[in-house]
């Protein structure tokens, strides 16, 4: 008679760990460099100045400078040529007209021979001074204190390992099948 014979073996499953390691290697710290600027006041002053100016004043009374007595003398010339200039052509007016009537020539003589000469009353110098003043003049500037600060972040070096899981099978499933030779067994007699 066969008999089958199962034989079966589980399978064993091997897990190995390892945990994850964070190694800090080299760490520094944050440092801070700060430099302080110091806090100024500037003053600037400028002295008051007075200033006075009597060349107007002398001008008046005759001190003048050869520049500015020639160009007035060259004023009075001019002035006084354009007055002979009106008179010679006032008179040659009357000369035209002579046949109206009167004696042009006696009155041109007559006006010509007179000068009449009048005082004249004037206060000295006949002009004030140009003055100019300017006062003290103060600038002040400040320039606060101020502090400059950085920041230096040194960076850390750090080795990670990462989280391991090996898995393996220590032992494999198997299923053995084997069939048995035996006699087989006597068999009872009901009858004999």
């Amino acid at each position: 008679m066969t008999r089958i014979q199962i034989q079966q073996t589980a399978g064993k499953i091997q897990i190995e760990t390892q945990r994850a390691q964070l190694n800090v290697i080299r760490s520094q710290r944050l440092q801070l460099n700060m430099r302080q600027n110091e806090a100024r006041l500037n003053i600037d002053s400028r002295a008051s100045q007075l200033e006075i100016d009597q060349t107007e004043c002398f001008a008046t009374s005759g001190l003048k400078t050869p520049l500015r007595m020639a160009g007035d003398f060259n004023r009075a010339g001019l002035n006084a040529g354009l007055e002979v200039i009106a008179t010679i052509a006032a008179e040659g007016l009357r000369f035209l007209h002579i046949e109206d009537g009167g004696t042009p020539i006696a009155d041109i003589a007559a006006q010509s021979g007179i000068h009449e000469k009048r005082p004249v009353v004037t206060a000295m110098p006949a002009v004030r001074p140009q003055i100019r003043f300017e006062p003290t003049r103060l600038d002040i500037s400040w320039n606060p204190q101020s502090v400059d600060a950085k920041w230096e972040v040194q960076e850390d070096q750090v080795e990670y390992v990462p989280h391991k899981v090996s898995i393996s099978m220590a032992t494999y499933p198997s299923i053995e099948i084997t069939t048995l030779e035996t006699e087989p067994p006597p068999v009872p007699r009901l009858v004999e």
